[in-house]
Order: C-alpha cells, then structure tokens, then sequence
C-alpha cells in the first residue's frame, strides 16, 4: 500500500492501478463541477462521500492486485485502511480546493453582473430624469401655452399649467436612486402624455 513501507515492483498492472489514480480525480472533478450551483453545504457533504467512493474503489483495486501478484486469497484490512485514509485524504484535499475555486469565481460572477446592472439602472435612471425635464418638451409645452392663450382658452391654458407644475414637482422630488410603484410611474406618464 501507500504507507505500508513495501516496495513494488513497476508492472502493468501496477502502472494501470496507479494510471487510475488521476482517473478517478477526473470523475470526482466532473462529478463536483456537474453540481457547482448547489450550495456550500451539500458540495463539501459531496466531497467527503466523492472522496471515500474514490479511496474505496482505489484501495479495493490495489488489494485485488495484490491478491492477484502474490497468489493469496486474504484480504489485507490494515493495508486496505491505510489506503482508504490517505486516498480520502489526497482527494478530500483536491475537492476543497475545486470547490472553493468554483465558489470564487462564482462569487467574482455575480459581482461582475451585479456591477452591470447597478451601472444599467443608473443608466436608466438618467436617461430616464432626461426624457422628464427634457428641454424639447417645456418648449413644446410653453409653445402650446402660448397658442392656447392666443386662442383665449384660458381654462385649458390654466390646466395645462398647473399640469405641468405638477409633474415638475413630482419629477424634481422624485430620489433617482429609489423605486417608486408603479402605479406612481403610470400616472407621471399619463401626466406628461396629457401636457
């Protein structure tokens, strides 16, 4: 075994056991990154039971092997635990460092879109304050004003008035960086379409 003190020799089939090693690694890792959006919890849980799976498997190979090269039937339990403890161990140590790989750079992820869209709805929320006080706008309005007094309506030239001193207000007290229900937002739209 691994800590057993004996030298093997280099056959096949020892070279085939040994070739199985990074095998096994290859399914655990596959194994761990096919579940890497389940939460911390459950992946170590699966490590630890990915680990003694690949120990198990390992240790009752090269006990097979050793049955097979040295022509007995007895099952060496002390050298099989030796194998079971440091295989787990070795692979229990590579499961870590996966898991807390794929826990950063999912962490560095969703930083990276939630930085998106911070800067996505800042972006709305300005190109949204710019359409409400939009220059063309309070000249279309103030233009309209003028073309209502020059006609004589002053009931509606007042209306339209106090319409848009409404919106005004409610635009220029509004905290860009609030939300605002939309029931709010419908009727500040109905408003400007009204003006």
């Amino acid at each position: 075994g691994f800590l057993g003190g004996e030298r093997y020799e280099l056959t096949a089939a020892r070279m085939t056991l040994f070739a199985l090693a990074p095998v096994l690694i290859m399914a655990v890792s596959l194994a761990l990154l096919w579940s890497r959006s389940r939460s911390l919890r459950s992946m170590a849980a699966q490590s630890v039971a990915l680990s003694l799976g690949a120990a198990c498997i390992f240790g009752l190979m090269d006990q097979s092997l050793n049955v097979y090269e040295s022509q007995q039937v007895a099952f060496d339990l002390r050298d099989f635990s030796y194998n079971m403890l440091y295989g787990s161990a070795l692979v229990f140590g590579w499961c870590c460092l996966l898991v807390a790989y794929l826990f950063s750079a999912d962490l560095m992820e969703r930083e990276r879109r939630m930085h998106a869209w911070r800067e996505e709805a800042m972006n709305a929320q300005m190109r949204a304050l710019r359409y409400q006080i939009n220059p063309h706008f309070l000249f279309n309005t103030m233009n309209a004003l003028a073309g209502l007094m020059e006609e004589r309506a002053v009931d509606q030239a007042r209306t339209m008035l106090l319409s848009l001193s409404s919106y005004l207000r409610a635009t220029l007290t509004l905290d860009p960086s609030a939300d605002i229900p939309l029931e709010e937002e419908v009727a500040m739209q109905q408003r400007y379409l009204e003006i």
